[in-house]
């Protein structure tokens, strides 16, 4: 089949010509090309070719050959008129001689307009498509014609039905039908009126009521029906609202009520001015301000006090509510602000304290006058209750926002006296602030002992006041002071209750991410840590995140991690980017902190002038923030620069002074750093006596708790660690903590040894320390069987024999045994010309007829060992550790293990265990709530799985359900031909396979 245009002109007819003779064919299309360029023709060889062109393109007429192979020009022409979509279509039968009358009548009567005689004349066959065309332009004209008249008779009738409707829908509605017929007319050929026309003309037409009722209604943001009731009589507004939303009039349908959309809203409003009078606009506002009151809904209610300008009622409102509203701000709570008269709000402190405290999270900067002045009025006025409410919030805004520590400091004992005297203080306004207190305490005064009192009563008054955000709080001050005190496992209980608050509708901070990130930090888990921090930054947009000092606490963070990490370079350059965007200098107390960190990298990069100057600069600043807590790692960072410069009275001065707060304040984060950098002092002195009794304390802090914990421990401190294990310091513990954090194991004589790191999942690699990468293909199929036995074996040993058995199973012992011999010489000397001459006996040792793989570090073992934790935190509901436990297992795996190898016989069970394992992880994954799902790519995991197994019948119904949530229809057919595709790979039965799928299409989410 083919088609062709015929002209370079726009076509305006489409000529179908079907003809069995190719020749007869090419000379029609030519005969139309040459004289009417209006015409586009399309040609086809049989009756199957024309209706496959009848399918897809529009044909006016056709010339069709009668006698033709296969469909006959008779039967094509009774298709034709058969289908009513191309019965309109002219059909001229062409015949290869003259027509007989029993051929004429055939023709005639399967619906053919005329013949044609073979071979065709041209003047003939022109002039029938010229009558085609005439009788085109004909119907077409006619058809646009009779349209419009339909259009102008069916839009009056539809006018007019519109009218009568909305009239007859109020029983007490009456209206002349002459009226009705006039209105209909003024529509001029529109179905119902614009709201310009509704609002203007046709309101003042209808009944009474129904103007003063509408236009009071578009005072309303939404239309409860109750409210509705009492700020109108007229009893029919239920269905004249419900007769505009059913026919869609710019009415919608709300919870309780109706909304006018802004279009209509915006006109019946500006009618509203003119002919409402002072009074009843007063009256809307007043009857709504009250009835929002009675259904709780004070945000509504204080909206309609403000419109209403009744600012005693507001300042009534606002001084019952106290710090309630604020808490509760809807988003648009800045257009609502802007009802506020500024010179108002600064007279009257309730207003004040409002607008300070409705700023403080989308315009922090214009927050410090507004609480001063508040807190000015409240003391001028003797209302202690409204002072000790701006305290709080100042309090809030030294913590978040300014970070002026001192400040703070000062304004905490006031804080405690008022609110030691207000015994009746509601829930809400008394959890606010404790929780203000709790961390006040924290990091203003360094009293972690008071501050975990007040935040233990803020997290009980919290649950009775029934606002999950102020439990939410308390749950971010109980944790964070539990970090601060070494109780991981509370800190961690803490933040999973505050996931679950967040899972079921609180609205999570960004202290209480930046609080989870911090927990992941300081116990040591650096990609967990990595993993919050990029939920965090998805969360909160960068502008939100540098409004106040915990943007620029995250970059301290971030310089953290990669000094944890040892990597000096890229904690410089973090440093630097803060610099330049400015966050570093916004205040003393961050000020001080960048450049101690600036100061410590400058120290160890040997840069002695250029550390002492910053080192000078960031102690003057921090002496001028003040601080609690915080002097403790000011004063653990300078210590340790300071000890790089060799300024070691200094440093013992420092450290002395960082001890002693420390265990006067209850700190135990910062307290292990203290006792390193105290030990490297000692060992500097080379009073080795006391640098092991600071390592003892430093070791048994850690030793005493579940989880790993504190601040700064990073890999210099920890260099130091050989000197315990060297003098039977608790040895376990040191050798625990280097294998862990230093990746090295430590001898009993103190000499140490880099683990050698394999990756079994995807392509087989080996590495030892920063030294060459080694692949597994250079062991050879022995090499990488003999490792893949010891590697999972118990204890990563086996005995010789045993090896030498399940390697050569088909050899004899002795030729078993010389293999064996030749395998381990070929090994080790590969792996000693690789790493370096005597490498291999670090690793691979024989004992007593047993060989040993020591100093390991396997990543499908802590694969394993990740996803059992999640399996065990899921069981234990433990979702949010569950979380970090299953990325942490992702950031492993990079494939089946030993992908692209032939794996050996003894570990086809261990590669499918773990690709069982890999399943059991994306099934944990997939089934995470909101809000821990949300950094998790969910398809791309799911498809990752079915790579392993393209019919694990779990993973396809969890990606179909994905898709059907996101109605996304050609992933779904695309995922069911896949599944049908494997299904058969794996030879099910058609009816198997067909059962299969249609249970699938059947399941519903």
């Amino acid at each position: 089949m083919t088609k062709e245009l015929m002209t370079t002109q726009p076509p305006t007819f489409h000529l179908l010509v079907v003809d069995d003779n190719p020749t007869n064919l090419e000379l029609m299309a030519r005969i139309v090309e040459n004289h009417l360029p209006e015409v586009r023709c399309f040609k086809a060889a049989n009756g199957e070719e024309a209706f496959s062109l009848l399918a897809v393109e529009r044909i006016d007429g056709a010339f069709v050959d009668v006698q033709m192979p296969g469909i006959s020009g008779f039967e094509m022409c009774r298709r034709l008129k058969s289908d009513h979509q191309t019965a309109h279509i002219p059909v001229v039968l062409l015949t290869a001689h003259i027509a007989t009358p029993q051929s004429r009548a055939e023709g005639l009567d399967a619906g053919a307009q005329d013949f044609i005689s073979q071979p065709v004349s041209n003047i003939e066959m022109l002039a029938r498509i010229r009558v085609m065309l005439r009788l085109q332009r004909e119907h077409v004209c006619l058809s646009s014609q009779n349209q419009q008249l339909r259009q102008t008779l069916k839009s009056n009738v539809a006018a007019l039905r519109w009218l009568t409707g909305l009239v007859d829908v109020g029983s007490s509605a009456t209206l002349e039908p002459e009226l009705l017929e006039n209105l209909a007319t003024r529509l001029d050929g529109a179905q119902e009126p614009t709201p310009d026309q509704f609002a203007s003309w046709l309101l003042p037409e209808l009944p009474h009521g129904w103007q003063s009722a509408l236009l009071k209604l578009a005072l309303l943001e939404s239309i409860p029906l109750e409210l509705a009731r009492r700020l109108t009589p007229l009893g029919e507004v239920e269905e004249i609202l419900d007769y505009l939303w059913r026919h869609n009039y710019h009415v919608e349908t709300v919870a309780g009520g109706y909304r006018f959309d802004e279009q209509l809203q915006g006109y019946l409003r500006a009618q509203a001015k003119v002919l409402l009078n002072e009074n009843e606009h007063l009256e809307v506002h007043h009857t709504a301000a009250g009835w929002y009151q009675e259904k709780a809904d004070l945000w509504g209610a204080l909206r309609h006090l403000l419109l209403g300008q009744l600012y005693q009622e507001v300042e009534l409102l606002l001084s019952q509510t106290g710090l309630l509203l604020p808490l509760t701000a809807p988003q648009n709570v800045a257009e609502l602000l802007e009802l506020v008269p500024e010179a108002l709000a600064a007279r009257l402190g309730w207003f004040s304290l409002f607008v300070g405290s409705c700023k403080f999270g989308n315009a922090p900067g214009e927050i410090d006058n507004w609480f001063e002045l508040a807190r000015a009025r409240f003391v001028a006025a003797g209302d202690r209750r409204g002072e000790l409410l701006a305290l709080s919030q100042q309090v809030r805004q030294y913590l978040f926002l300014d970070g002026r520590f001192a400040y703070g400091k000062e304004i905490l004992p006031r804080l405690e006296e008022l609110l030691a005297e207000q015994q009746d203080l509601d829930p809400v306004n008394q959890s606010m602030v404790l929780y203000a207190l709790s961390l006040g305490k924290c990091f203003f005064s360094g009293d972690l002992a008071k501050g975990e009192i007040y935040a233990r009563s803020c997290l009980q008054v919290a649950q009775r006041s029934g606002q999950p955000d102020l439990e939410l709080d308390g749950r971010i001050a109980c944790g964070y002071l539990a970090l601060l005190q070494g109780s991981c496992v509370v800190a961690f209980s803490e933040v999973e209750n505050a996931w679950q608050l967040c899972a079921d509708g609180a609205n999570g901070s960004v202290f209480f991410y930046l609080m989870a990130a911090n927990l992941l930090l300081h116990t040591g888990d650096v990609g967990g840590y990595r993993e919050q921090r990029r939920q965090l930054t998805e969360r909160f947009s960068r502008k939100s995140l540098q409004q106040g000092i915990l943007g620029a606490v995250l970059y301290l963070l971030d310089v953290e991690a990669m000094l944890f990490e040892g990597d000096a370079i890229a904690a410089a350059e973090m440093i630097r980017i803060g610099w330049v965007e400015g966050v570093a200098t916004q205040n003393p107390h961050l000020h001080s902190w960048f450049l101690q960190f600036r100061a410590l990298l400058h120290a160890r990069a040997g840069r002695k002038e250029e550390a002492r100057l910053d080192l000078k600069t960031s102690r003057r600043l921090r002496e001028e923030a003040g601080g609690g807590v915080h002097i403790l790692t000011n004063l653990l960072v300078c210590a340790e620069t300071l000890l790089e410069l060799d300024e070691l009275p200094e440093a013992q001065e420092l450290l002395q002074r960082a001890l002693e707060l420390s265990r006067r304040s209850g700190d135990l984060l910062v307290r292990p750093g203290i006792h390193v950098v105290f030990a490297r002092f000692y060992q500097r002195q080379a009073d080795t006596a006391r640098a092991l009794e600071q390592l003892r304390e430093f070791l048994a802090l850690l030793g005493s708790r579940h989880q790993n914990c504190g601040f700064f421990l990073t890999p210099e401190l920890f260099d130091i660690l050989p000197l315990a294990v060297e003098n039977d310091v608790l040895p376990e513990i040191a050798q625990r903590l280097s294998a862990e954090y230093l990746g090295r194991d430590i001898h009993d004589d103190g000499s140490q040894v880099p683990h050698l790191r394999i990756f079994l999942l995807g392509p087989f690699l080996m590495r030892v320390a920063s030294r060459q990468w080694l692949e597994g293909s250079s062991l050879g199929a022995t090499g990488r069987h003999l490792l893949g036995l010891l590697i999972f074996a118990p204890g990563h040993q086996m005995s010789i024999d045993t090896l030498s058995g399940k390697i050569w199973p088909e050899s004899s012992p002795s030729r078993a045994r010389q293999n064996f011999d030749s395998t381990m010489l070929r090994m080790r000397k590969f792996l000693d010309d690789t790493w370096g001459s005597g490498s291999a006996r670090c690793y691979l040792v024989v004992e007593r007829g047993i060989l040993f793989l020591r100093h390991l570090d396997v990543d499908a073992l802590k694969y394993k060992e990740h996803v059992e934790q999640a399996r065990n935190l899921s069981r234990r509901g433990n979702a949010w550790q569950a979380c970090h436990k299953l990325m942490a297992a992702e950031r492993l795996w990079r494939g089946s293990l030993m992908e692209g190898f032939d794996v050996p016989e003894e570990c086809l069970d261990k590669q499918q265990a773990f690709e069982e394992l890999r399943f059991e992880q994306i099934e944990l994954m997939s089934g995470l709530s909101d809000p821990l799902c949300r950094g998790i790519d969910l398809e791309a995991l799911l498809l990752s799985g079915l790579r392993i197994d393209p019919i694990r019948e779990s993973l396809i119904k969890r990606l179909m359900a994905l898709y059907r949530q996101n109605q996304d229809h050609v992933k779904q057919k695309r995922l069911l031909d896949q599944y049908r595709k494997s299904l058969k790979e794996e030879d099910f039965s058609p009816e198997e396979i067909a059962e299969i799928i249609r249970t699938l299409e059947d399941e519903r989410p």
